[in-house]
């Protein structure tokens, strides 16, 4: 009677751009080769904000976790994918995976743990380079709930030493964007580097605990909606001010209301 009330462990399954191939059946002895096919091919189930799926056949289902393996495996890029448990897409243990970037324009409980995330690994460079190396919840309606990212390495590039003034206006990509829709997104233990914004915080009841935001041209962080905390962050080294023709001000943590100053912001944690 007891053991009818436990939880159901999901499963588990693996990419490996060295040893897979789309052809495996991602298993640990036959993985699957990189999280961006994985996603192309509609193998992780995917359901709007009615619940309704749009490939109910797709091996990876609410309450699995994808675990990547070293190596490129692309882009993440999820249009909508709203889970009744949460989906994790995560480094293995010991392995160093990398990826451009993380986006899910609306969905909830999606935890991205322990990737590398930066457009610089790539093969070859984007056509379009995003604004933001992990957005979650920038689109949709206001379903879009639990979207996590922790315990990644985000950079725009790992050595600027030789950057201008300049560079750091035009050149860096801004770290975390918690979008404007949904509510109570989270970074956590996050270590933000080399960007232009480090972490946006743009969704009511946003959290943002335990990250580096280390080398950055604009703002570190950023409070502007009701119900947000903000804490056990380090912000560090601001580049380049209204001297150097940057007109933005700049801000370690600066706090003001979203949508054109028409919504109050109430209730914040710093």
């Amino acid at each position: 009677a007891l053991l009818t009330g436990a939880p159901v462990l999901g499963a588990t399954f693996y990419c490996d751009p060295k040893a897979g191939s789309p052809q495996g059946d991602g298993s640990a002895a036959k993985p699957w080769r990189t999280v961006e096919e994985v996603l192309a091919a509609k193998l992780v189930r995917l359901a709007d904000a009615q619940g309704k799926v749009a490939n109910p056949d797709a091996p990876v289902k609410p309450g699995d976790t994808l675990l990547l393996r070293s190596g490129w495996q692309g882009v993440i890029r999820i249009a909508a994918g709203f889970n009744a448990q949460a989906v994790a897409v995560a480094a293995e243990e010991g392995h160093a995976p990398q990826v451009g970037w993380i986006e899910v324009g609306e969905g909830c409980n999606w935890t991205f743990r322990g990737l590398t995330v930066s457009t610089s690994l790539a093969p070859t460079p984007p056509d379009r380079p995003p604004k933001n190396l992990v957005t979650l919840g920038e689109r949709g309606g206001e379903a879009s709930s639990n979207l996590v990212v922790e315990s990644c390495f985000l950079f725009s590039e790992a050595d600027t030493s030789r950057w201008s003034a300049k560079d750091w206006i035009e050149k860096p990509v801004s770290g975390i964007l918690l979008g404007r829709h949904g509510r109570g997104h989270i970074a956590r233990n996050n270590y933000v580097l080399n960007t232009r914004f480090g972490i946006n915080l743009c969704a009511a009841e946003c959290v943002a605990e335990g990250n580096v935001v280390e080398n950055f041209s604009s703002d570190g962080i950023r409070v502007t909606r009701s119900g947000q905390t903000v804490r056990q962050n380090v912000i560090k080294n601001i580049f380049v001010s209204a001297a150097d023709g940057d007109d933005n001000h700049d801000d370690g943590i600066q706090a003001f209301p979203f949508n054109n100053m028409k919504e109050p912001v109430c209730d914040v944690t710093i």
